[in-house]
């Protein structure tokens, strides 16, 4: 039997196709009655579930709060329970179709446009993060699109002038909001598929925290002076709209 734990966390255990499975010999005794302490145990499984699943949430003070919150469950054997193989308790919360329902996808449309005819900006390079199930690109009616399986991924752009000006914009989506950055002045060999990854490692801690600041806008010079920009015209929600300004 394949349950939810808690109507509290219907949307997310959806957004992350959660298959959660019951414990071959649960250890809590209440886990099939309808009182507080069964919805404690699972509820608790559920968030470790998460934070298994996605690298991101372990940043997420909300579930942090939520794991400090609920200290009542210490029956659960840790040693059966691994990022591979996480076991929660049955509930009396059912929902198949829920867990074997795919993640809610995001989508980012982005317009690029240039406020200035001195130089030719083309797109070169497109890359997509492989979390939340990856991503692709896509045009359509001039702009990009970039499609996320959830939330916890992203995409960059690499754009390339014919001065030799040079730039990688980078949209995401973080613990279900957007982001974005821009990093300018790059190397020949500094291409999307260096610069994306470095949001996710420990190798750039700047780049980790401009995912984790989840702008609506940004705005920084190359060093030639030129400007570059981006602001979400569409802030919430799974249809996301962006402005890319070249200067």
């Amino acid at each position: 039997m394949k349950v939810l734990v808690g109507l509290t966390f219907e949307t997310n255990a959806q957004d992350y196709g959660v298959l959660i499975k019951p414990h071959p010999s649960p250890r809590c005794h209440a886990s099939t009655s309808r009182n507080a302490h069964s919805q404690t145990c699972s509820i608790r499984l559920c968030l470790r579930v998460f934070c298994c699943l996605d690298p991101t949430y372990k940043r997420t003070p909300r579930l942090v709060a939520f794991l400090q919150v609920h200290t009542r469950f210490t029956d659960y054997d840790r040693s059966q329970s691994t990022p591979e193989t996480t076991y929660a308790l049955a509930t009396p919360f059912p929902v198949d179709a829920l867990t074997n329902s795919p993640r809610m996808a995001y989508y980012i449309t982005a317009k690029v446009s240039q406020t200035k005819q001195d130089a030719f900006f083309r797109i070169v390079e497109r890359t997509a993060w492989n979390f939340a199930n990856g991503g692709t690109w896509g045009e359509a009616d001039g702009t990009q699109v970039l499609t996320m399986g959830g939330s916890g991924t992203s995409g960059s752009l690499r754009f390339v002038s014919d001065t030799g000006e040079n730039f990688i914009i980078t949209l995401g989506i973080h613990n279900y909001k957007r982001w974005g950055d821009i990093v300018t002045n790059l190397a020949n060999e500094e291409t999307g598929v260096v610069i994306n990854p470095q949001y996710y490692g420990t190798d750039q801690p700047d780049r980790v925290r401009q995912r984790e600041k989840q702008l609506t806008s940004y705005s920084v010079k190359n060093n030639k002076g030129r400007t570059f920009s981006f602001n979400y015209t569409v802030t919430d929600g799974h249809n996301l709209k962006v402005d890319i300004v070249i200067g």
